[in-house]
């Protein structure tokens, strides 16, 4: 299990891969095809190395309001 933390970095490190291949994307790819091959995969390998992460952020944060929920319901039981 990793934590918030390390879910964040890794985001940033395939933010930053995908980034790195939009702009060899941008500025190489009209010099040859491999070029073009090579900037894409690193930018889908950085997409998917972000998503995966940015998965594990969202589904923390989404348990994080159901614990709030459950948290809150058995607030309101023992006001009643």
């Amino acid at each position: 299990m990793t934590t918030p933390q390390q879910r964040w970095q890794g985001f940033i490190r395939g933010l930053v891969l995908f980034s790195m291949g939009a702009l060899l994307l941008i500025f190489t790819a009209e010099y040859s095809v491999w070029l073009y091959w090579l900037s894409l995969a690193v930018l889908l390998t950085g997409f998917a190395i972000a998503m995966r992460y940015y998965a594990g952020i969202f589904l923390q944060r989404m348990s994080a309001f159901k614990d709030a929920k459950r948290i809150l319901a058995r607030r309101d039981e023992r006001e009643k």
